[in-house]
């Protein structure tokens, strides 16, 4: 995990509002095995292992820039949701990234279902999501990215053939509020 942090209080309190305090990254090797995901249920969310990171703030009035980057498949006609968890001690919140009912959509059916068996076990999605978090406080937090499915097999990293992988990446900025 790399950190890059401002330490001194007094240069911390010169920035201006909108100046990146901190920067926490977290990478998963595309060399590692390949993850897979069969919730059956779009509301059953499971963790996105090593896509997991800690970051404390410096200020209550911080807001947290969260940027998400993966490759993604699916190998049904399925809604795939994907989220992060916010978690300060012992209280998890949800940070949606898009709206909560189909969140990555339905590659499958928008690609490889309507192009034959052979382009289905291929298609795959590259892309990269942002959103902020306001969690107002100095307590260490946990940022976790978790993906669900209705059906079939939600793939990261990979394509539906398990082949081309690529990085999965999150990272977090503390902007000065």
């Amino acid at each position: 995990m790399a950190l890059t942090k401002l330490n001194s209080a007094s240069v911390i309190d010169r920035l201006p509002t909108g100046s990146v305090i901190q920067t926490v990254y977290a990478r998963r090797d595309s060399t590692q095995s390949n993850l897979s995901f069969t919730t059956g249920n779009k509301t059953t969310f499971e963790d996105v292992g090593l896509i997991t990171l800690n970051i404390t703030p410096v200020s209550t009035s911080s807001t947290m820039l969260i940027t998400l980057n993966l490759r993604y498949s699916s190998t049904a006609s399925s809604d795939n949701v994907m989220r992060v968890l916010r978690t300060i001690g012992s209280t998890a919140t949800v940070i949606t990234m898009m709206h909560a009912d189909g969140g990555l959509g339905n590659i499958f059916y928008a690609s490889g279902n309507n192009a034959g068996t052979h382009l289905s076990g291929i298609m795959y999605q590259d892309t990269s999501f942002q959103v902020t978090d306001s969690p107002n406080t100095t307590s260490q937090i946990n940022y976790k990215m978790q993906v669900s499915n209705a059906s079939g097999t939600l793939k990261i990293a990979t394509r539906g053939d398990n082949a081309n992988s690529r990085d999965t990446t999150i990272c977090v900025q503390e902007i000065k509020g």
